[in-house]
C-alpha cells in the first residue's frame, strides 16, 4: 500500500470537505429570510437553496488559484473569470427554477458568496506565507489566526439549528426537512473532517520514523470513523421517521392584543414657547458679509487633494499586498518559488576586462555579485526601487529553499557599509 498516496488523498478528500461545508452555510441565510416573506412558496425557497449549492464551483476554483498561481494580479484574474462563469450558470439556473423575485435574491446571495469566498482564500494564503516566515526567523510569538469558514466547526451547526427552529415557527414543512437533512449531513462532515484532521496529524508526529505500520493504522482508523458514521446516521434514523408528527407554528400570523383606550390616543396641542423665552424684538440681527469668492475654489482644492492623497494610500496599500502575496503555497502549506532563467537586464560587464581600467576591488566584486544575485531571484519589471534597504530588498525577494540568506546579507552589509575594503 502506497502510503504517501494515500495519505495525500485523504488530504484532499478533507479539503473538498471543508468547501463543500462552507457553501453549506453560505447558502443558508438568504433562504431563511424568505421564510419571513407572507404568500412565500415552500417548494421555491428549497429550491433557492440548492441553487445556493453552486457556490462550490467558484470555492474550489478560488482556493486552488490561492494556492497554484504566484501573483497577485493572475489570481484577481482568476476569480473575475470563475465568479464570472459561475454567476452565469446561477443566473440560467435561476431562470429555470425561480420566480423572478427569488431569482434576484439568489443573485445578491452569488455575488456577496463570490467576494466572501476570494477574500478568504487570499488571507489564507497571506497566512501561510506568515507561517512560513516565522518558522525561518524562529519566530515563537507568532499564533495562528483562523479564517472563517475555513474549517468545519461545530458552530456553523447551530445554524442549521436556527434553520429549522424558523422553518417549524414559520410552518414551512418542507424547508424543515430539507434543514434536518443538511444538518445531518453537515454533521457528518464535521465528523469526517476532524477525524480524518488527527489521522493526518498522527502520521506528521511519525514522518521521521522507519518501519511504522503506517497501512495497518490507516485502515484501524478507517473502520472506527466508519462505525461513528453509522453510529450518527442510526442516531438521526428516529428524526427522519417522526417528521410526519411534528407540530408547527406561524410567527407571521401573530398579532398584537393590546388595545390603546381613546383617550391616551389624543395629544394635547403642542405650542411653540421659544418665542416666550426669547421675544422675537430681542434677536439681534448680525450684518451681512458676502461669502469671498475664492471660498469655493479652495473648498474643491482641498477636497481633491485629500482625494488624491487617500487614493494614493489605497493604491499603495494594494501594491504592497500584491507583493506580499508573491508566491506559492503547496497544499502541505509550504511556498514554492520560482527558478527560471534571469530575464533581468544584464549586468555591466567588470572594470578590466574587456574595456580596459583598473580591476575590481574585493568589495566592488561582493556588491556586484549581491545585485547579480538579487537580479537572478527576481522577475522582469519587479527589481528593487532606490529608497529600499538591503533588508526590505531581501525580503521581497523569493530566495530558494536552502539560499543562506544571512550570509549575503552580513557580507554585503559589511562591504557597502565598512569603512575598510575587504
Amino acid at each position: 500500500m502506497d502510503i504517501s498516496r494515500s495519505l495525500q488523498r485523504i488530504r484532499s478528500f478533507t479539503w473538498i470537505l471543508s468547501k463543500l461545508y462552507a457553501v453549506m452555510l453560505l447558502a443558508l441565510p438568504v433562504p431563511m429570510c424568505c421564510l419571513l416573506i407572507s404568500g412565500r412558496s415552500d417548494e421555491q425557497v428549497c429550491r433557492l437553496y440548492f441553487a445556493g449549492m453552486i457556490l462550490f464551483l467558484f470555492a474550489a476554483a478560488g482556493d486552488l488559484a490561492a494556492r497554484k498561481l504566484q501573483t497577485f494580479s493572475a489570481y484577481l484574474i482568476s476569480c473575475i473569470l470563475a465568479g464570472a462563469a459561475v454567476f452565469g450558470l446561477v443566473f440560467s439556473v435561476g431562470n429555470v427554477w425561480l420566480n423572478p423575485g427569488l431569482r434576484t435574491a439568489l443573485l445578491l446571495e452569488t455575488a456577496c458568496g463570490i467576494l466572501f469566498l476570494a477574500l478568504s482564500s487570499a488571507q489564507v494564503r497571506m497566512r501561510e506565507k506568515r507561517r512560513r516566515k516565522a518558522m525561518q526567523e524562529n519566530d515563537i510569538t507568532w499564533t495562528e489566526t483562523p479564517v472563517l469558514l475555513e474549517r468545519p466547526s461545530f458552530f456553523g451547526m447551530l445554524f442549521f439549528t436556527a434553520a429549522y427552529l424558523l422553518a417549524k415557527f414559520t410552518h414551512c414543512p418542507a424547508f424543515c426537512d430539507l434543514s434536518l437533512k443538511t444538518g445531518i449531513c453537515a454533521a457528518v462532515l464535521l465528523l469526517l473532517y476532524h477525524d480524518l484532521q488527527e489521522v493526518l496529524a498522527y502520521f506528521q508526529e511519525f514522518r521521521h520514523l522507519t518501519h511504522v505500520p503506517a497501512a495497518k493504522i490507516l485502515r484501524q482508523h478507517l473502520a472506527v470513523l466508519t462505525f461513528l458514521v453509522c453510529l450518527l446516521g442510526a442516531a438521526a434514523i428516529p428524526a427522519l421517521l417522526t417528521g410526519r408528527y411534528r407540530s408547527y407554528a406561524d410567527i407571521r400570523e401573530w398579532k398584537s392584543t393590546q388595545v390603546i383606550a381613546p383617550e391616551e390616543q389624543l395629544f394635547p396641542e403642542m405650542g411653540n414657547s421659544l418665542p416666550e423665552i426669547i421675544p422675537h424684538s430681542y434677536i439681534e440681527k448680525g450684518e451681512y458679509r458676502p461669502t469671498p469668492g475664492w471660498y469655493k475654489p479652495a473648498g474643491y482644492l482641498l477636497a481633491g487633494l485629500a482625494l488624491l492623497f487617500f487614493a494614493s494610500l489605497i493604491l499603495k496599500g494594494i501594491r504592497d499586498y500584491a507583493r506580499s502575496f508573491r508566491g506559492n503555497v503547496e497544499e502541505n502549506g509550504d511556498l514554492v518559488f520560482s527558478l527560471d532563467t534571469d530575464e533581468a537586464a544584464g549586468i555591466r560587464p567588470a572594470a578590466g576586462k574587456k574595456g580596459g581600467g583598473r580591476a575590481l576591488s574585493e568589495r566592488e566584486k561582493i556588491r556586484r555579485n549581491y545585485r547579480k544575485t538579487i537580479r537572478k531571484y527576481r522577475r522582469r519589471g519587479q527589481l528593487p526601487l532606490g529608497v529600499e534597504t538591503p533588508s526590505q530588498i531581501e525580503e521581497e525577494t523569493p530566495f530558494p529553499d536552502g539560499f543562506d540568506v544571512a550570509s549575503l546579507h552580513e557580507t554585503y552589509i559589511t562591504a557597502r557599509y565598512s569603512g575598510e575594503d575587504a
